[in-house]
């Protein structure tokens, strides 16, 4: 009961909470793939198609024509389901586990944390997989191996939500319960 409730009231369509989930998002992003002095050119920008929010452009410094103009890959998605949903849930699933207030505060600030690391990772596998989708931006150079894992992690984590929402319920489960949780909700005793 405790879970649905705040699902509902972080899931529930807040004015601009949405907007402002999504510029947060892309100015963290922005800091973090920021390749100043690098040949990478990678800009993370709200978009004007009303089911995505966000378009990353992927560019080679080293290739900019004389008049500044470059040449980018990009690709667009919607913060909303590959970012919120999955901290909502993680935030849902802490707040309603039965946990002294303490231990649930620290679970839940690890929680996002890793959440929001988690998110960083997908961002790179997005960026990755289009710099491997585009050779002749001449930015990565990936041996067969990398490129089948990029490809995988792309096709799992970004085309399907499922996958990126067994990631907080995985965080949940090793953050939030210590050994003795589990011996005491199973009934066994886990092997030391």
């Amino acid at each position: 009961m405790r879970f649905a409730l705040v699902a509902g009231i972080l899931v529930s369509p807040w004015p601009g909470l949405e907007e402002r989930y999504a510029d947060t998002l892309r100015r963290t992003a922005q800091s973090i793939f920021d390749g100043d002095g690098s040949k990478w050119v990678v800009l993370f920008k709200p978009t004007s198609d009303p089911h995505l929010d966000t378009t990353i452009y992927i560019g080679n410094r080293k290739q900019a024509a004389p008049d500044g103009k470059l040449s980018a890959a990009q690709i667009s998605f919607t913060s909303r389901y590959v970012g919120y949903l999955p901290t909502v849930l993680l935030a849902a699933l802490v707040m309603a586990t039965p946990l002294p207030w303490k231990r649930r505060f620290f679970a839940l600030l690890w929680g996002l944390l890793s959440m929001h690391l988690f998110l960083g990772l997908l961002m790179l596998i997005m960026i990755l997989n289009q710099c491997s989708q585009f050779p002749a931006m001449n930015l990565v150079h990936l041996g067969p191996f990398q490129e089948q894992v990029v490809h995988s992690t792309y096709d799992v984590f970004i085309h399907h939500l499922g996958a990126r929402l067994a990631v907080p319920v995985l965080l949940w489960i090793l953050i939030c319960f210590r050994r003795d949780d589990l011996e005491r909700i199973l009934g066994v005793g886990i092997p030391r």
